[in-house]
């Protein structure tokens, strides 16, 4: 991508500033704002709609080319006292992932001219520099996936390095390795900040950081005397008698929600990681005992580095803007473009607070885009398999448009791919690119090659303005942080075509507004299904760990690891953590698959009390039976949902007004629901005070409004319960489903 760039926010008021970072390999570039209306280029649809919105930021801009720098490190600020100086040792744990990688640094404080200290990881051997006289390579090869105790004792005086490497495996007894290393000469102490699990590259005109470290650190302490084996064999054995000459210990177990890095030793050398390495990690004395990190932290007290972290991409603002107070609110994205190169930065321009503009609020589910961004599932061996297996026609070939070979040439990551070393990703953040967070991308999986996420969004955008319907646009964000209140002052609320990824504020903001008399119109499929959170410290990033069972299994976590860092609730479904959407919406997720379904009419949907959901559709009118953007065929497709009155708290007075006929052999049913037999239901159901939910659950209803230039029973549907929600219409008294 010549042209590629990221918001610093994700939505922002009137009144607000919005700063766009772009990298352009171009000399220059043009810039404009638009109003995002209908993403996808399917010839068989409107096509591409986006209105100019002139603005001051119409005009040319100079190119500036600007590096993603992944990887995650622990910076400790240089300061008194904290320096590799006559004497010292340093010891720690380790559990590496990938070490027979190259160059892979543990700990290191490299000054200006090169010279100081590091420890590595060789090709599966530990490496030692000391100043610029001692760079030597220790023999015993290191495991993956095995902890060892580390430590380097340093006399300068006496000229000897001495080198301890221990396992810690049950099979391990006492000091499996110690080496004794001649060093010649001596040296000024190091000055220089000290870095973990990464080094100070020395560049011709900056200081880059890198060689950066894949796996578990736990406990790195730093002592300004060379300490002997009698006292390594006590740290080794978890003493904490050893005291003389302490400089620092980094107690990873403190401060597990946060980015901060903690001093224990009273000398206060604190620090910060950088690009957000994985916290709550089962560290070395971890037993099993405790799953959950607050319940014992120091049984959690190691940080899971990666070379593919990117928490901030760090780039110089490019262009800001401050949003004007007469515009209107909703999706918009600065275009910038040049010779034969484009891109689109996506953003929410949402109402004042407490200033709402419309009686219907579109809920942007920046969250589950988020979570989505920058995937490359298409490229995982077992979903390709999987792909051959329910017969797609269709299999990917991954990284055919430019989106997608910058993701893989930058090792960016979404919340559904592992890092090299192949363990899970948790954390998604905004400040980078999120390349497939755009209007025209097209998402490949498991044979069906369609718009997702923000482009099928556009679906419904498209709809409204269309239709003539005035609404605002909020995002995720903002409901997660102002809860009900932001929805009060409206009459009906939205959902996004997959809208997965919900915070426990957003789910319980939404019951308050349904119970208080709210409309919802759940528009999407496998809605609501995640734990997420919003980082509470940084506010750009959100936390998810997948648990199983997950069909398919895109990655096995590990079992000490299943509790958010960030607030350290126990990552799941939230079918299984108390709020399932069943409970509150009526509907549960099904299932998932490549082709489409229409739906046929169910007996409630004659009931006269729902009647006006079904004007202009005739009695045995099939809904959906035509083509479909996403699946080429049916409005229920993707993932679907449906009203299951054998589990527990389903609302027996839910109405299934329409279901699909039985999915083909290819469909996946979710490993929650049982029976396992996919389908679709649109549902409503009431609430006390006049709320309601009208439910399509399936991601691709909204892949069908525009059909026959919008004149379609999916549109019509649609339209009969805004307009019915709107006017506050007479809802029909609850009754009792029979089960089945």
């Amino acid at each position: 991508m010549q042209l590629v760039g990221y918001t610093d926010r994700l939505s922002v008021a009137p009144g607000e500033a919005i700063a766009f970072m772009i990298s352009s390999q171009l000399p220059r570039y043009r810039a404009g704002l638009v109003r995002l209306i209908h993403g996808d280029t399917n010839p068989a649809g409107p096509g591409f709609k986006a209105e100019p919105v002139p603005t001051e930021l119409t005009g040319e801009y100079q190119g500036e080319l600007q590096k993603l720098r992944p990887g995650s490190y622990v910076r400790i600020p240089f300061s008194r006292g904290l320096s590799f100086g006559e004497a010292f040792t340093l010891q720690m744990w380790i559990r590496p992932t990938l070490p027979e990688n190259s160059r892979q640094t543990l700990v290191s404080a490299i000054q200006q001219d090169g010279s100081g200290f590091a420890l590595r990881l060789e090709n599966g051997r530990l490496g030692i520099q000391i100043d610029r006289a001692l760079s030597s390579i220790v023999q015993k090869r290191l495991q993956a996936h095995h902890w060892y105790f580390v430590a380097v004792s340093c006399n300068r005086s006496a000229g000897e390095v001495r080198v301890v490497l221990d396992a810690l495996a049950p099979t391990a007894a006492g000091l499996s390795h110690s080496e004794a290393l001649q060093l010649q000469g001596g040296s000024a102490p190091v000055c220089a900040d000290l870095l973990i699990g990464a080094e100070s590259m020395v560049a011709e005109d900056s200081r880059e950081v890198g060689n950066f470290y894949n796996g578990k650190i736990d406990t790195p302490r730093l002592y300004n005397c060379a300490l002997s084996e009698f006292d390594l064999k006590a740290l080794r054995d978890g003493s904490t008698a050893v005291v003389d000459g302490l400089i620092a210990v980094w107690d990873f177990s403190r401060n597990i929600n946060s980015s901060r890095i903690t001093d224990v030793s009273g000398n206060s050398h604190h620090g910060w990681t950088v690009n957000r390495p994985t916290r709550a990690v089962a560290g070395r004395t971890w037993d099993g005992s405790e799953v959950a990190w607050k319940a014992d932290p120091t049984q959690y007290a190691a940080i899971h580095f990666h070379e593919d972290d990117l928490d901030d991409a760090g780039w110089q603002k490019s262009i800001e803007w401050t949003v004007p107070h007469d515009i209107a609110s909703g999706i918009y994205a600065l275009h910038i473009y040049g010779t034969d190169a484009e891109d689109y930065l996506p953003f929410a321009i949402r109402p004042k607070r407490g200033e709402a503009t419309s009686e219907i609020v579109f809920l942007m589910p920046t969250f589950s885009y988020l979570a989505y961004g920058n995937n490359h599932m298409a490229d995982r061996p077992e979903l390709i398999a999987l792909a051959k297996i329910i017969g797609a026609t269709h299999l990917p070939r991954y990284a055919e448009n430019a989106e997608d070979k910058y993701i893989v040439a930058n090792r960016l990551c979404s919340l559904y791919d592992t890092h090299t070393d192949g363990s899970g990703c948790h954390y998604a953040s905004w400040l980078r690119p999120i390349v497939s967070m755009r209007p025209k991308y097209v998402t490949e999986l498991l044979g069906l090659k369609g718009p997702r996420q923000l482009a099928a969004d556009l679906y419904l955008v498209d709809w409204l303005i269309e239709n003539g319907f005035r609404f605002d646009v909020i995002a995720d964000e903002n409901l997660h942080l102002e809860g009900r209140e932001i929805l009060d002052p409206y009459k009906v609320l939205l959902t996004g075509t997959h809208p997965e990824y919900w915070s426990e504020q957003m789910v319980r903001a939404c019951q308050q507004y349904l119970r208080a008399g709210g409309r919802m119109m759940y528009l999407g499929g496998n809605g609501m299904y995640w734990v997420t959170q919003l980082d509470p410290e940084s506010g750009h990033s959100i936390e998810m760990r997948r648990t199983l069972p997950s069909s398919p299994r895109f990655f096995d976590p590990h079992p000490g690891e299943l509790h958010l860092s960030t607030t350290g609730q126990r990552a799941a479904p939230w079918r299984q953590r108390g709020l399932p959407t069943h409970e509150w919406l009526g509907v549960v997720m099904s299932g998932a698959g490549r082709t489409g379904q229409h739906y046929v009419r169910c007996p409630h949907s004659y009931d006269e009390g729902v009647a006006w959901i079904f004007e202009g559709i005739g009695k045995n009118e099939l809904i959906g039976n035509f083509r479909s953007l996403y699946t080429g065929y049916g409005a229920a497709g993707g993932e679907v949902d449906r009203v299951n009155l054998t589990l527990e708290g389903t609302p027996h007075h839910t109405m299934i007004l329409a279901s699909t006929p039985p999915f083909d052999r290819t469909w996946l049913w979710d490993p929650l629901d049982r029976p396992n037999h996919p389908r679709g239901d649109l549902a409503f159901l009431q609430y006390p005070n006049g709320g309601a939910v009208f439910s399509t659950a399936s991601i691709a209803w909204c892949s069908c409004l525009s059909y026959n230039r919008y004149d379609n029973n999916v549109s019509r549907i649609t339209r009969n319960v805004l307009e019915g929600f709107l006017k506050r219409h007479i809802l029909v008294s609850p009754k009792r489903t029979p089960p089945g």
